[in-house]
């Protein structure tokens, strides 16, 4: 009934900075470390107006995604290494693989937790032509909300 509810409720994301979980349209979603962490870069850079992202093209990496993910992690969970893989993967800048890989996991999430038609609202979202593409978050930055901090 909730999802059914969620589904007329304008776009509206509330993250808890303290319990570590995102609220899509009233339905809270608690996910792994580093998928709430990709999200909230995301959310970031969303409402902070960066242009929309550019995905890492196969065999580079973006040492600037890469700092941006790190400085944020380190700001909502402390020490960066607790999570070394992580830690790793983005040592030499954010490749293609991590940045598909953690967007995979999201949707996932989202879909499996929202359904497909609330998810879409939330979901980040390819704009452009192949090759060219660059991608966004598609609701309006004035409806996220944080408690317990700042982004």
């Amino acid at each position: 009934v909730s999802l059914i509810n969620a589904q007329n409720i304008p776009e509206k994301i509330t993250v808890d900075l303290i319990n570590k979980t995102l609220c899509f349209s009233k339905i809270e979603i608690k996910f792994e470390p580093v998928e709430f962490i990709f999200y909230l870069w995301l959310l970031q850079r969303h409402i902070m107006k960066h242009p929309p992202l550019l995905k890492p093209v196969e065999g580079e990496f973006n040492q600037e995604y890469s700092i941006q993910f790190s400085t944020l992690f380190e700001k909502i969970f402390g020490n960066f290494s607790i999570n070394s893989r992580t830690e790793q993967m983005l040592e030499k800048g954010m490749n293609k693989d991590f940045f598909e890989q953690k967007s995979s996991k999201i949707k996932r999430k989202l879909i499996e937790q929202l359904g497909q038609k609330l998810s879409k609202k939330y979901l980040l979202t390819r704009t452009g032509n192949r090759g060219q593409s660059t991608y966004i978050l598609p609701f309006d930055r004035n409806n996220v909300s944080i408690i317990g901090g700042t982004l």
